[in-house]
């Protein structure tokens, strides 16, 4: 980043390869949606450019990332385009969260695909902040640290919250396995 700070802008290429994936999951994780998670990737690479002056060398680039993907996503949604108006549609085969495994037997792979859907349904039930949390320590990894940057928050306070959200996607999973039980025929 330091060099795109610079002025090397050829460097830029570099940063869209090794974060887009992880910028596309991030927005994917929210929306559902794969061309605004595109456009929204897309955008962050254009205020790195816009705003690469503003980045302070030593400080972690994967938290000035993120925060700038933060506030776009933010500014989207809080321009009347709620997420709950938007339709969500189904990813490419070849973009799905979840590769195949070739090594795992179909019936377990079945098994965890649902266990997956299960995942992000129980995510789409939590409000919009703590499936943030969530997302960012659990599926990102992002560290304390880097999330309290972005957030600008205390860490302690961070753990605090993210334990909560946690504790929380816990319970809307059990309520949706214990839901999922009593649809399933001969249960």
């Amino acid at each position: 980043m330091l060099q795109v700070r610079e002025g090397d802008l050829d460097k830029l290429s570099q940063l869209f390869e090794r974060y887009s994936g992880m910028l596309y999951s991030f927005f994917m994780k929210r929306s559902g949606v794969h061309t605004l998670s595109e456009d929204l990737t897309q955008e962050v690479f254009l205020r790195i450019l816009k705003y690469r002056r503003s980045y302070h060398p030593g400080s972690s680039f994967k938290a000035w990332l993120f925060t700038i993907a933060r506030n776009i996503q933010y500014k989207h949604w809080t321009k009347g385009k709620s997420r709950r108006n938007v339709i969500r549609e189904e990813p490419p085969a070849d973009e799905r969260f979840e590769p195949i495994d070739e090594g795992i037997r179909p019936d377990d792979q079945a098994s965890r695909s649902e266990e997956t859907e299960l995942l992000y349904e129980a995510l789409e039930k939590l409000p919009e902040e703590k499936r943030q949390l969530v997302v960012m320590r659990r599926i990102q990894d992002l560290e304390y640290a880097e999330m309290a940057r972005i957030l600008g928050c205390e860490t302690n306070l961070l753990k605090v919250r993210v334990h909560r959200a946690v504790v929380e996607l816990t319970k809307q999973l059990k309520s949706l396995t214990k839901e999922r039980s009593y649809e399933m025929p001969g249960m």
